[in-house]
Order: C-alpha cells, then structure tokens, then sequence
C-alpha cells in the first residue's frame, strides 16, 4: 500500500510471537510504523499480566525490524513461555503513554 508511505502508522498487537511478526512484516512494507505498548519500556511494567503463551502463536524466526526494546520484551517472553493481551493492560496506562505522541485520544 504505497499510499501509506506519507502517513504515521501506530501499530498495537498482543506481545507474542505472532504479534512481533505482523509487527516486523509490517515494518517491511512501512518503515515509519511504531508499535504502541510492545517494547521493554511500555510494557515491563505490566508483566504480571502476561499468561501462559499458546504453542501455535509462537514464531521463531528472526526479526530483523524489531527495536531494541521490542526485542528485548519479545525474547523476555519467549523465555518464560507468556504472553502480554493488549486487551489486559489497564486503560489508565495507556492513556498516559498515548498523551506522549501525537494520536489523537480524544475518541
């Protein structure tokens, strides 16, 4: 989708391997994509909310798009078998961290 190129993307996925993939591929069409909760500083904080990592959502391969932070969660996780739903982390958090870019969160 070239029409993408001139605009921001803010991406948002469950930290896990099939989450970082989409992620990674997606870098791969639009470098300008940002994930939003899935690095070691968005998400560290809510790790007692990760559960156990179903074995058909794990993906392997390397991902050569994935930042520093993003990696350093995704291999973190890996390790210990879990991963993080977008859907448990608190709303009140990512308020705060959506308040620090320029998406819009009035809706």
């Amino acid at each position: 989708m070239p029409w993408l190129m001139g605009y921001p993307i803010l991406y948002r996925g469950d930290c896990d391997g099939q989450g970082f993939d989409i992620l990674d591929q997606l870098r791969g069409q639009q470098p300008q994509a940002r994930s939003f909760m899935m690095d070691w500083e968005g998400a560290s904080g809510h790790l007692d909310m990760a559960v156990p990592e179903d074995t058909k959502a794990r993906v392997t391969r390397a991902m050569i798009r994935l930042t520093e932070g993003e990696s350093r969660l995704r291999d973190w996780l890996s390790a210990q078998h879990l991963f993080l739903e977008q859907e448990r982390l608190p709303r009140q958090a990512i308020r705060v961290l959506l308040a620090g870019t320029d998406v819009d969160i009035r809706h």
